[in-house]
């Protein structure tokens, strides 16, 4: 399940009550949800049907997840809360596209998602699958590296500009695709009204694997420019794309051969590359 947490899971003992609550309560809220919000209702029953699972219950989901690292009363004073809310919830639709209404109240941090991947990720480089499945498993550890950053890349960039006027203000004004688009005067209010869905539309179809053009939409939107530094991750990309679409093999047929150090050098420069946008974010002003 989902994590939107500052720390990685096996360190919140260590963390004061009110951070542990925080992290709990991201985390359940990430995963669960009302059922009244997207459920449909079973009038003959007199209940929700609970399309996405459950009904699941806070306590019991709460003492599943966090009871090694977190007091049970703790738990149960955060399960007061959320019982008070709701008492039985449902899971969440995780294919499904987030509105502006739900980025702008949900304590995202596409940083930090990133982060806790890249640790599953380097977990799973430890595991020995033997000499026949090496080749397979290092592919598939390849393409969800990139899947990995795409998240990242796409998650930053819709929170960031969907949450701020200024940025949304910058997409509008700065990106090609916006300047091209001809309004007559009857649909200027319309279209005004619709500005955020019109620019999460265009920002959600973005292909993120195409790093060229992603990097120029930052600097146009941030004033960012992604550093020279990441030609290692342009070929991987081109790695991922034969993987996917030629089952491993390259134009001319070729087998590619990608070994774990190779994996390894790919995830540090997608963490450096995510720590390079963050902090420049962090000190960019509004």
């Amino acid at each position: 399940m989902g994590y939107y947490l500052e720390y990685n899971i096996y360190d919140i003992k260590n963390l004061e009550k009110d951070e542990q609550i925080k992290i709990m309560k991201n985390w359940f809220l990430s995963n669960y949800q009302d059922p009244q919000n997207e459920c449909p209702y079973d009038k003959e029953e007199g209940d929700y049907v609970y399309i996405y699972g459950g009904p699941y219950y806070a306590k019991e989901e709460l003492i599943d997840e966090f009871d090694e690292y977190v007091d049970e009363e703790l738990i149960d004073e955060l399960v007061n809360e959320l019982d008070n809310v709701c008492y039985e919830w449902s899971g969440m639709d995780f294919d499904r596209v987030i509105e502006y209404e739900d980025i702008e109240k949900m304590d995202i941090n596409p940083f930090l998602n990133l982060k806790e991947s890249i640790i599953t990720l380097e977990k799973l480089l430890d595991i020995d699958c033997g000499k026949n499945l090496s080749d397979t498993f290092n592919n598939m550890i390849t393409a969800n590296c990139i899947t990995v950053l795409e998240a990242f890349l796409s998650e930053y960039l819709l929170h960031k500009v969907l949450c701020d006027n200024n940025l949304l203000r910058n997409a509008i004004e700065k990106i090609n695709h916006f300047k091209d688009v001809k309004i007559s005067l009857n649909e200027i209010v319309s279209k005004y009204e619709d500005l955020r869905n019109i620019v999460k539309d265009y920002l959600s179809n973005l292909s993120y694997h195409n790093l060229a053009k992603i990097s120029n939409i930052y600097e146009q939107i941030f004033d960012v420019k992604f550093p020279k530094e990441i030609g290692g991750i342009y070929k991987m990309i081109k790695y991922r794309h034969d993987i996917v679409h030629r089952n491993g093999k390259n134009k001319d047929g070729s087998k590619i051969f990608i070994e774990k150090n190779d994996i390894k050098k790919l995830l540090n420069d997608i963490g450096s590359l995510a720590e390079f946008i963050n902090t420049e974010m962090s000190s960019y002003k509004f």
